[in-house]
């Protein structure tokens, strides 16, 4: 796949990376959970409980309806959801290995950052894959996005820390920045030691399939 953000200049992702790289430094510190909490909503059955199973015998079935709370799928009890592996394959590895993988070169820039036929991003090299970015959320997370949300995505992506900086950029003189809008988050994961994910959010409308990650290889 490819970068959706096909009408921003590769050379400013590439600036953006780079600055970007100092402070997901900060992912490593222990951060205080966010204040902000969620209300779940629950739902209750009005099938009755069956006896069939414990009886010999065949009788009418006289129970209450039950309240089925404890099975009902919320945010919190849904599926989680996981790290696409094909994407973090990459870190680490070569840029024959890569190019084999993922395809022909589609995009070329200076300082050995690529874009794949087959890829997921923006590919950065040094002696092998550095960093990549620009990954669609739909493309790095595998499973139900719409029950990610900012208050439980350390939850369900099973990340270890998640920090939260507002407002990275400094803003151009018309009050602008390149990625106005957004906020960015950063953050590990026990799966990939040396691996530092970082992802951008929409400012107003919080965690949607519409954020875009960040990784790099720390190897």
């Amino acid at each position: 796949m490819q970068s959706k953000s096909k009408t921003r200049s590769i050379g400013a992702v590439l600036s953006l990376m780079i600055l970007l790289t100092g402070c997901s430094e900060n992912a490593k510190r222990p951060v205080p959970a966010s204040p902000v909490g969620t209300a779940n909503g629950q739902t209750e059955s009005n099938t009755p409980i069956s006896d069939a199973e414990s009886s010999s015998e065949s009788e009418p079935d006289l129970s209450l309806p039950s309240n089925q709370n404890d099975s009902a799928e919320t945010p919190e009890n849904a599926a989680s959801v996981d790290i696409n592996g094909d994407v973090m394959w990459a870190m680490g590895k070569t840029f024959d290995d890569v190019t084999q993988k993922y395809g022909s070169v589609t995009v070329e820039d200076l300082n050995n950052v690529y874009m794949f036929e087959n890829g997921y991003g923006i590919y950065v090299f040094g002696d092998s894959c550095k960093k990549i970015g620009q990954i669609s959320a739909k493309d790095f997370l595998v499973g139900d996005l719409s029950t990610v949300t900012l208050d439980n995505i350390a939850e369900k992506c099973g990340f270890e820390v998640v920090q939260f900086e507002v407002d990275l950029l400094d803003p151009t003189p018309d009050g602008e920045t390149l990625y106005d809008g957004y906020n960015f988050a950063y953050c590990t994961h026990p799966d990939y030691k040396n691996v530092s994910i970082s992802f951008m959010y929409s400012k107003e409308h919080g965690f949607d399939d519409s954020a875009t990650f960040r990784v790099s290889y720390d190897g």
